[in-house]
């Protein structure tokens, strides 16, 4: 029969065993809840994203109508045409839709960024959408992305802000001598008729060249567009196109 001593010596460690036991049963019990707290909140997301009447409507506009209801707006104000009252309401309605769409997005890198959302949570709530923005439709948003502010989805996709302009032979042998002396220069050669535009204002000089008036496509002889080049390496490149009716825009949800 084991003494006083050993008695007490083996409840101590039961004692603590058992303390050790409970504090991992407690702290699994707080992580299952916490699990099921963060997946109904997930969940909550989800739904609002993809079921909300509002939301539903402005992801419409910008997956399945951008090149031709969003993507002009967007090539004016990176253009630099800004004025406010110059927009029609129904093409500022475009843009607060868009930005809605991408300011959620930007929301959830950065709460991946806080340790609120892992990658996998990225995965589920955002990969598929953010790499759609890699088609040649979203060609604009390359440049967009990362001039407005929109870091975390410009860093996760690799996106920065460096604008180019491509033209053919053909283009550039409409340009005379003496304009493409003075653009040359803040011109660097970046791929097959591509050019990086170091200075912004070779738009200044071009854009007459072809009889675009910016913010003003209806009165243009071609207008000027972000599209992404063919050869490779892939860049968001500004050319001069002819003009396309834009359709009227559908009614956003407010």
């Amino acid at each position: 029969m084991p003494d006083q001593s050993t008695v007490e010596t083996i409840t101590s460690v039961v004692l603590v065993v058992g303390a050790i036991i409970g504090g991992a049963w407690g702290l699994y019990t707080y992580a299952r809840g916490g699990r099921l707290a963060k997946a109904q909140w997930m969940n909550e997301i989800v739904q609002a994203f993809l079921f909300d009447e509002r939301f539903v409507t402005r992801r419409k506009l910008v997956e399945d109508h951008y090149v031709e209801r969003v993507s002009d707006v967007v090539d004016r104000w990176l253009q630099g045409y800004y004025p406010r009252d110059s927009y029609p309401d129904v093409e500022v309605d475009t843009w607060k839709a868009l930005d809605a769409i991408l300011s959620h997005y930007e929301f959830m890198l950065h709460l991946e960024e806080q340790g609120y959302l892992n990658r996998g949570d990225r995965d589920v709530l955002l990969t598929w959408w953010l790499e759609t923005y890699r088609e040649p439709r979203y060609a604009n948003l390359r440049i967009y992305l990362p001039r407005w502010q929109y870091r975390r989805i410009a860093t996760t996709l690799g996106f920065v802000d460096q604008e180019y302009v491509w033209l053919d032979e053909a283009e550039r042998a409409t340009i005379p001598p003496d304009v493409w002396r003075s653009i040359s220069g803040r011109l660097t050669p970046a791929a097959s008729d591509v050019w990086a535009v170091t200075d912004r204002s070779v738009f200044e000089e071009l854009d007459p060249v072809f009889g675009y008036v910016l913010g003003e496509p209806g009165a243009s002889r071609r207008v000027r567009r972000c599209r992404l080049t063919t050869s490779q390496p892939v860049l968001p490149a500004w050319r001069y196109e002819l003009p396309v009716p834009v359709e009227s825009a559908p009614a956003i949800a407010s």
